[in-house]
């Protein structure tokens, strides 16, 4: 590992994210190759070190966090999931089982499911921001995993209808 200070990326205009929350929120304007060529750029990181993964850590010995790129993020928006997906049961149980492997709050999670079950968003969402950041964090990298899942399914399934109709107009 190299560790990098933000602020001295010409990406970062001199933002020194202390939290979390505040590194996720800078990292996630950025593609990886962005935030790599500022720190070449930069010229903070030996050369052996610029092929690596980028990750984040702390001071608590937690092991390293996967920084969340604008690649990954992938123009994720949590309200436009929730909307496009919200009838999908199999889905939204799979949601509730993994808050339930992050939380041991009953009664968040039974508030959860009781969102769920009435489709109101905006409670399901008030539920996801009220949990700690890093447990918020972890279901938030969850459910941008299943949207790239969902939305590469959709780009195949395109890919071999469009396929189906050059063949029967040949």
């Amino acid at each position: 590992y190299i560790y990098i200070d933000i602020s001295k990326l010409s990406i970062s205009n001199g933002y020194l994210p202390v939290t979390l929350g505040e590194i996720d929120s800078f990292t996630m304007c950025f593609t990886k190759e962005e935030i790599m060529n500022a720190i070449i750029d930069a010229n903070i990181a030996e050369d052996k070190y610029l092929n690596g993964k980028l990750c984040i850590t702390d001071n608590q010995k937690h092991n390293p966090i996967n920084v969340i790129t604008k690649n990954f993020l992938n123009e994720f928006s949590l309200d436009l999931f929730l909307k496009e997906n919200i009838k999908n049961k199999n889905l939204m149980n799979n949601i509730v089982n993994k808050l339930v492997s992050l939380i041991s709050d009953t009664n968040l999670i039974t508030s959860f499911k009781i969102f769920i079950k009435n489709e109101d968003i905006t409670g399901i969402e008030n539920i996801i921001f009220s949990i700690p950041y890093l447990t918020e964090r972890k279901l938030f990298i969850y459910l941008i995993e299943m949207n790239n899942k969902i939305l590469k399914s959709k780009k195949e399934r395109e890919l071999v209808r469009d396929k189906s109709n050059l063949s029967s107009n040949d």
